[in-house]
């Protein structure tokens, strides 16, 4: 489940990065669609890690109370939270991207600088988190 989660956070990032693309050059199609792809690449990342949790728990690999698997929980739960917190916030910004469909309700979009300055800041979160996973998921693989 984890392996699979990574290759998601993964593309997710990759879509992203085109939404991104795709309101600086104005092609308001292309954000809507790659937003949404990076909410349901979101989604699925939240629901393989918790999968991946219960995977966990049903082996009984933390069967011990040990210090270092509680370490474990509370790192990969930590970042499941800062997950679920970003899905939140993207879907605000998808929202207000299906919102403004017509092209001119876009473009005023797009022009505003707090509205750019705030799609920039979340690609820089979503980037961050994604990387704190793969540093996350290396831990893992290491320790166990």
């Amino acid at each position: 489940m984890f392996w699979l989660s990574t290759l998601v956070i993964l593309f997710s990032s990759i879509t992203l990065h085109e939404a991104n693309l795709a309101f600086t050059n104005e092609r308001f199609l292309h954000y809507r669609v790659f937003m949404g792809a990076t909410l349901i690449l979101g989604f699925i990342f939240i629901m393989l890690q918790t999968g991946g949790w219960m995977e966990m728990v049903n082996s009984g690999v933390f069967s011990g109370v040990n210090t270092s698997e509680g370490f474990i929980y509370l790192l990969t739960g930590l970042h499941l939270l800062h997950m679920m917190g970003g899905v939140l916030y993207l879907s605000y910004l998808f929202r207000k991207a299906v919102k403004n469909r017509s092209y001119v309700d876009s473009f005023v979009y797009s022009v505003n600088p707090p509205n750019r300055l705030r799609i920039r800041l979340f690609t820089r979160y979503w980037h961050f988190t994604g990387a704190l996973w793969l540093v996350v998921f290396i831990f893992l693989i290491v320790l166990y």
